[in-house]
């Protein structure tokens, strides 16, 4: 968080070639609404993932889905499913384009809905796995999207700030889902996945139903 923080507001912008003078200028570059408003996304994004890994270990022991072993198997294995999203995720956006958003996050609700019923370790470790390959196909549909028609400074500039999103999002995870964790009529743990299912369900919708402008 504090290193995010000293680059946002310590690391100079970009110099670019003035077009009236000899010398490099250096200039505030300002960024399009959309892809500030895919910026405010990417934090939302990866703020529901961290709030799934940081509960998993806590709700796998609550509902006594295997040891210390076990969790750790579904993590690694989690990743894998991501590596794999990342693999295919050009394959499944040549054919589904902005849906590819919207895919991710209904997979990813109903995978939660699932991991939150499940009422054995394979079914809940199945969900897990799931949860991270179907929604790491969001990634990097909102990276590459929000690169989309920008000039090389702009892209520099969006590229510092996502990366600034992702790490801050980290930070206020933990805050966030203990604080909205209290509210609900379950245990902890088992009211922050009811509302990151809840979430995930409505950007499934907002996306699904949003018509944004055309996609190159």
């Amino acid at each position: 968080m504090i290193v995010a923080g000293g680059v946002a507001w310590f690391v100079p912008e970009p110099t670019v070639p003035s077009t009236t003078t000899n010398h490099a200028r250096t200039e505030k570059t300002q960024l399009p609404r959309h892809q500030l408003t895919l910026l405010g996304l990417t934090f939302i994004t990866y703020l529901l993932i961290w709030g799934v890994q940081l509960k998993l270990p806590s709700y796998f022991s609550a509902r006594h889905f295997g040891n210390a072993a076990t969790i750790n198997l579904t993590l690694a294995a989690m990743n894998i499913g991501g590596l794999l999203a990342g693999l295919t995720f050009g394959y499944l956006y040549r054919y589904l384009h902005r849906f590819t958003l919207t895919l991710g996050y209904a997979g990813a609700a109903i995978s939660v809905l699932v991991l939150w019923l499940a009422s054995n370790a394979t079914v809940a470790i199945g969900a897990a796995v799931f949860f991270n390959f179907i929604y790491s196909y969001t990634g990097p549909y909102l990276v590459f999207t929000s690169n989309t028609g920008l000039d090389t400074i702009q892209v520099n500039v969006l590229s510092s700030y996502l990366t600034i999103a992702t790490i801050i999002s980290a930070f206020f995870a933990p805050l966030v889902w203990n604080s909205l964790g209290q509210l609900g009529p379950q245990t902890l743990t088992a009211n922050v996945l009811i509302w990151i299912m809840l979430i995930l369900g409505g950007l499934a919708l907002i996306t699904g139903s949003h018509h944004p402008r055309k996609e190159v």
